[in-house]
């Protein structure tokens, strides 16, 4: 999970160097890739405030931020570009593309059909826990995926709001 490790009380700078150093970077190593981390957050001026001040999409752009730009080799993103503006998104969809460029397995989860569309090249269908499609053919997946949910929407019952201002 993005930010897992971060402590609320501790400054952005200082999660930056506790969540490298979680990810196996050395402080040297951190060192040379703080500048970058920082700037493709877009927190110079917040760097060091607590986190704890952070709005939620300023926590996930700075835990993102710490994760690309350590080199994985598998990069795992859950909903976390739901968050953000479009500009941070768009950041990190083409930084992305980049690792993906390296070689990089990138394992997004999401609801985001668009997404899946425009970047996946394989997508696995998941309904309570089972796998329901596992294919390269990613507008199949997603059609199949948007039909189930149009099903079960289908079939649940939706209670009536109760009228409070009429007794």
């Amino acid at each position: 999970e993005l930010g897992a490790g971060f402590h609320p009380d501790f400054t952005g700078r200082e999660n930056v160097y506790l969540n490298g150093a979680i990810l196996g970077l050395s402080r040297d190593e951190i060192d040379a890739r703080f500048g970058r981390i920082v700037a493709f957050a877009g927190l110079e001026e917040f760097i060091d405030r607590p986190v704890k001040t952070y709005s939620s999409g300023m926590y996930v752009r700075l835990a993102f931020a710490v994760q690309a730009c350590v080199d994985p080799e598998i990069l795992i993103v859950d909903e976390a570009l739901s968050v953000g503006d479009i500009g941070f998104q768009y950041k990190c969809f083409k930084r992305m593309e980049a690792l993906r460029e390296k070689g990089v397995t990138i394992l997004m989860v999401t609801h985001s059909t668009g997404s899946i569309l425009e970047y996946a090249d394989r997508c696995i269908v998941l309904d309570g826990g089972r796998v329901i499609h596992d294919t390269p053919d990613v507008l199949a997946a997603v059609l199949a995926y948007e039909k189930g949910m149009m099903s079960q929407a289908q079939t649940q019952q939706v209670e009536p709001v109760p009228d409070s201002d009429r007794d």
